[in-house]
């Protein structure tokens, strides 16, 4: 009986033997491969994270560099060193035609407005120019008065007069004031209108005058 059992033992320890070997023949699977769906490794990447890496910041848009305020009025600005500003016009010359020897006519403008500044005070040049051939070159002063988005800009000059077969002014020497109203965007670029008087002051026997209304821009610039 003992030697049974013994025999049976031995035949157990045989055959467990026999199954590790087995198992330890079998072929690794390869890296990567998973033996359950439960093996598998999955990543969702966090939406935040995938939306910031693609995104692109936008630089900020550089605003145009404000004037100098030379005094404020409550709010009413009297401006002070600026960028320089060339400014264009067309419409009218010759508005209120009254005089003898008066033509209205189609006309435009050019001025060059500069921003360094006596306080407040700046130079101007410019011409004005007519449908007939009348052409005014001038030189003169300007002010640049703020209120909200608009600005008021006073100016006086003095130049000499081209007639043409435009409207007689009494002589070369002319005398030029008015005055342009614009609106103010934020790149700097003003739009609206302006109003003037040509006339010799009386220096002439024949002092005639002309009005002048024209649609303007004026676009900033620096060097």
């Amino acid at each position: 009986m003992k030697s049974l059992l013994l025999a049976g033992s031995v035949g157990l320890v045989c055959t467990f033997a026999s199954v590790s070997e087995l198992r330890a023949e079998e072929p690794a699977l390869p890296e990567g491969d998973a033996a359950t769906p439960a093996a598998e490794s999955t990543f969702e990447a966090d939406p935040a994270v995938v939306l910031a890496a693609n995104s692109t910041v936008a630089e900020p848009t550089e605003a145009a560099p404000a004037a100098e305020v030379f005094h404020d009025f409550g709010g009413v600005q009297l401006l002070g060193n600026d960028r320089h500003y060339i400014e264009i016009g067309v419409g009218i010359y010759d508005l209120l035609t009254e005089e003898a020897g008066s033509k209205r006519s189609l006309g435009g403008s050019l001025e060059l407005r500069i921003g360094d500044k006596l306080g407040f005070i700046g130079p101007a040049v410019g011409a004005v120019f007519n449908a007939d051939g009348g052409v005014y070159g001038y030189g003169g002063i300007y002010m640049d008065v703020k209120f909200g988005d608009f600005v008021l800009t006073p100016q006086a000059a003095i130049g000499a007069y081209h007639q043409g077969d435009s409207s007689d002014l009494g002589g070369v020497f002319q005398f030029r004031v008015g005055a342009g109203l614009t609106y103010m965007f934020d790149n700097g670029v003003r739009l609206g209108i302006s109003f003037a008087h040509i006339s010799n002051a009386g220096i002439y026997e024949d002092n005639g005058g002309v009005e002048e209304l024209y649609l303007i821009a004026s676009f900033p610039f620096s060097l």
